[in-house]
């Protein structure tokens, strides 16, 4: 049972340690406008594990200018909220996404480096970087490197160029580098529950892909969706399966089980967790926080950057607007 509603009318609340963390990151001005999602199985938590979502780069796709611009924006955010819980709360071991056991890499990353220096001449910013400044600083880096990976991604010629530009698109990496190498990030996925999950994607990716490439497929497409023969309505229903399966393998809860196994392990050791996974397996989280942290003394927390936040103003004011429009214009006419 989650508890985080009745915590707020705890009269220990105020000298707790745990609730003393989140009162002071949502006071600062670093996650104004941040949403949190908190859990607590007790009124009296002992430990945190601090969950920090993210969007990031990608090797394939088509990525518009919003979406480059909101990961851009989004890892710049979280260079700043990591160089908060580490001036703040000493921490300098964050877990990261697509780190698991076995995995053989080194986070002290050359590469991104080189290129951050490049970028350090170019801009004239010099380390150590303040705290208020670090956010702007980060954005100025990472839109520039962002803009070169967007373009090389939609050219689609030169995939180690694509794969460096994309790994120095990062918060986590470019904090490292802000640091001086101070920080160590550690494996917060299973290998096994990672590799079958990968496995999955890469299979019916490519079945997919084979689809499309199809001349029946290509021939729907091109009427606007509609089938002609039985051939053609054999092709688009194994293609509409494939993408549901596609969809319930990305949307599975396998990465996040074998994430909270390892979490919950890790909560043993430090009284504060911290780690960043993409945004959209937050609901997933959230369902599974009181399967696993039950009966213990560990509170979770799900941070969302306001660059992930939903505006409820463009979902529901705008389309009122608009409807409102038209509805004029047709009894104006």
């Amino acid at each position: 049972m989650n508890l985080a509603f009745f915590s707020r009318f705890s009269k220990h609340r105020k000298v707790n340690s745990v609730f003393q963390i989140l009162s002071q990151m949502r006071r600062h001005p670093v996650f104004r406008w941040a949403r949190f999602d908190v859990y607590t199985p007790t009124l009296h938590p002992k430990k945190l594990i601090l969950l920090l979502g993210q969007v990031h780069t990608v090797w394939k796709g088509k990525i518009g200018n919003r979406e480059r611009r909101k990961i851009v924006n989004c890892q710049a955010r979280l260079c700043s909220y990591y160089a908060y819980l580490e001036q703040f709360h000493q921490v300098r071991q964050f877990g990261g996404e697509g780190i698991y056991d076995g995995l053989e890499s080194r986070f002290y990353d050359q590469v991104s480096f080189a290129l951050y220096q490049e970028m350090e001449e170019k801009l004239g910013f010099h380390r150590p970087v303040l705290l208020d400044q670090i956010t702007a600083v980060a954005k100025k880096i990472l839109k520039e490197l962002g803009e070169e990976w967007h373009k090389v991604l939609l050219d689609q010629r030169d995939l180690s160029r694509i794969q460096r530009l994309s790994a120095a698109v990062s918060g986590q990496t470019l904090f490292n580098f802000l640091s001086e190498g101070r920080v160590r990030v550690y494996p917060i996925e299973g290998e096994g529950a990672y590799q079958h999950v990968l496995q999955g994607i890469s299979q019916l990716g490519a079945r997919i892909s084979k689809l499309e490439n199809t001349s029946e497929f290509r021939m729907v497409r091109q009427r606007g969706g509609k089938s002609k023969s039985v051939k053609e309505s054999e092709v688009i229903l194994q293609y509409n399966a494939l993408v549901k399966e596609f969809n319930q393998v990305i949307g599975s809860d396998l990465r996040e089980r074998a994430t909270m196994e390892i979490l919950r392990k890790k909560a043993e050791e430090d009284s504060l967790v911290v780690f960043t996974m993409g945004v959209g397996h937050r609901k997933n989280y959230l369902r599974l926080v009181d399967e696993y942290l039950r009966g213990s003394g560990v509170a979770f927390v799900f941070v969302t950057a306001p660059e992930l936040r939903v505006s409820w103003w463009i979902v529901i004011v705008v389309p009122m607007v608009i409807l409102g429009g038209l509805m004029f214009l047709g009894w104006w006419l």
